[in-house]
C-alpha cells in the first residue's frame, strides 16, 4: 500500500497533541490518517513483482509476463535504484 506522506502541517498537530518523542514517534507508524495514494493498478502490481523478485522469488517460473512486462520490471528496478543513489547522496 501507498500512503500520502505527512505534511508539515500535520506532524506539528501530533506534536500538540503528544509532545513525548518516543509516543509520537511510536504513532507516526500505526497513524490512521494517511491515506492511501492513488497509484495505477499497473504501477502498483510493478512494485509488487519487483520486491517478490527482490526476495529471492524465481518470477520466470512462478508465473508468465509478457515480454513488455518484463521491461517495465526492468525500468521500475532502474528507477529505484536511481532514486535509492539520489537519497543517499543527498543525505549529509
Amino acid at each position: 500500500m501507498f500512503l500520502r506522506p505527512c505534511t508539515p502541517q500535520d506532524r506539528e498537530r501530533c506534536r500538540e497533541r503528544m509532545p513525548d518523542p518516543a509516543h509520537l514517534a511510536w504513532s507516526c507508524g500505526k497513524c490512521k490518517s494517511r491515506r492511501p495514494e492513488s497509484v495505477h493498478w499497473y504501477t502498483a502490481w510493478l512494485l509488487r513483482l519487483h520486491r517478490l523478485r527482490q526476495a529471492g522469488v524465481p518470477l520466470a517460473e512462478w508465473c508468465d509476463l509478457s515480454p513488455e512486462t518484463w521491461l517495465d520490471l526492468g525500468e521500475v528496478a532502474e528507477a529505484l535504484e536511481i532514486a535509492r543513489l539520489a537519497w543517499r547522496t543527498s543525505r549529509p
